[in-house]
C-alpha cells in the first residue's frame, strides 16, 4: 500500500485528469447539482483541467471546460452579493491566451463573446499558437 501514498511525478499521463475536471464542469451545469458539489471538488475540477492542458496544449476539450469552468464559478459569487468579482470573472474568462502564454482575443462577457472566445479556442487547439 505504500505504492499510493504519494502521486507520481508530472508528466504527460496528466491528461487524464481531464475525465475528472470534464465531469465536475459538467455538474458544475446545472444549479441543483452545483449545490452538492463541495468547494474543494470545485476548485480540484479546475487544477484538473489546469494539469490537463499542461500535459496536452492542444487539448480542445479540457480548453472549453475551463472556459465553462470560469463562467459557471461566478455563480456562487453573484448569489454572495460579489458581483465586482463575477464580473472579473467573466473577463478573465473570456480572455484567451495561448500555449505560448500570449494574448490571443478578448470578447465581451455575452453570449455572442463566449461563442466567439470557443470557437477562438477550438481554432487554437486544431492549429496551435501559431498557424
Amino acid at each position: 500500500l505504500k505504492y499510493f501514498e504519494s502521486e507520481p511525478a508530472p508528466g504527460p499521463w496528466e491528461v487524464l485528469k481531464r475525465y475528472r475536471g470534464l465531469a465536475i464542469v459538467r455538474c458544475m451545469a446545472d444549479p441543483s447539482e452545483r449545490r452538492a458539489l463541495s468547494p474543494d471538488l470545485v476548485t480540484t475540477a479546475k487544477g484538473d483541467l489546469e494539469a490537463a492542458l499542461l500535459a496536452d496544449p492542444h487539448d480542445e476539450s479540457s480548453t472549453l471546460a475551463l472556459a465553462d469552468w470560469l463562467l459557471y464559478d461566478t455563480e456562487p459569487m453573484r448569489a454572495a452579493g460579489r458581483e465586482e468579482d463575477a464580473t472579473a470573472q467573466e473577463q478573465r474568462a473570456l480572455a484567451l491566451v495561448d500555449q505560448d502564454g500570449a494574448l490571443r482575443g478578448v470578447w465581451h462577457a455575452d453570449k455572442l463573446g463566449r461563442g466567439n472566445v470557443l470557437n477562438a479556442a477550438r481554432l487554437q487547439a486544431k492549429y496551435g499558437p501559431k498557424p
